[in-house]
């Protein structure tokens, strides 16, 4: 496969079958590790800045603070940058997914609807903090009907990393450096 037939949904299928191929034998290769470091700006702007390197370059994230918690609403709040992240991993599997399948997607957009009480936040109450996620997913392709794309979504909600986070306990530790 090279050329155009290498891509679908704008995902390198190529390469992700070389990638299975190679952890098939080494399952060590698909292991890794990630760390974001961020700054809290003590001045006025935005609170927060995060520098964050990735394969081919760096960006940096701008984060600020809802203007009822404090914040500026200059820049997105930590929960939209979240939910951003989720969705986008969300769509990537769904996406690599239907690829495997040799599925040919003609429109994906995920939707994501959070209901908050920021009550535990203030310390107000004990009750939780994002009350429930849901997600909508507009999904249409060229050869592939309903069924057929609703087991891809079922099986990207259990494949994606984002939704694993969310979805199962995962030990965190936090200490002072």
């Amino acid at each position: 496969m090279s050329g155009p037939e290498s891509r679908l949904n704008n995902i390198n299928i190529k390469r992700v079958r070389e990638v299975v191929e190679e952890a098939r034998k080494d399952p060590e290769v698909l292991k890794r590790k990630m760390s974001i470091r961020g700054t809290w700006n003590l001045d006025e702007g935005p609170q927060f800045r995060s520098k964050i390197k990735y394969e081919e370059g760096e960006a940096e994230i701008v984060v600020d603070l809802p203007k009822f918690m404090g914040g500026g609403g200059k820049a997105p709040s930590p929960l939209h940058i979240c939910l951003t992240g989720l969705t986008s991993c969300f769509a990537g599997t769904i996406a690599s997914i239907a690829s495997e399948k040799g599925v040919r997607l003609k429109r994906l957009e995920v939707t994501v609807e959070a209901a908050y009480d920021f009550s535990k936040t203030f310390g107000l109450s004990d009750k939780p903090i994002i009350e429930g996620l849901e997600f909508r997913v507009d999904i249409e392709a060229e050869n592939a009907e309903e069924p057929e794309l609703s087991k891809i979504v079922d099986e990207a909600s259990e494949r994606c990393p984002a939704m694993y986070c969310l979805t199962k306990p995962i030990p965190v530790r936090v200490f002072i450096a």
